[in-house]
């Protein structure tokens, strides 16, 4: 292995663990809103827009990571051929 493809493979698993934590920050968000929907004293809408917020980075975060893990094993099997 060389210094790049272990610099990658911790670079993966940091990206991992961040998505990881966003992923759950987002059900325990989704779950708070479930268990309270809007009433009469309650209003949903701005959990609702964080969620959203939460999602889109959520989005990012993942095509970022497959991004980066293909490109990993791209340069893998490209060091193997050689």
């Amino acid at each position: 292995m060389t210094t790049a493809d272990a610099l990658l493979d911790r670079l993966i698993t940091h990206e991992q663990d961040a998505l990881a934590i966003d992923a759950r920050r987002v059900a325990e968000l989704a779950a708070r809103i479930a268990d309270n929907p809007p009433s009469a004293t309650r209003s949903t809408s701005g959990d609702v827009t964080r969620l959203s917020q939460y999602v889109t980075e959520l989005l990012r975060r993942t095509a970022k990571l497959e991004a980066t893990i293909e490109a990993a094993q791209l340069m893998k099997n490209q060091n193997t051929a050689h």
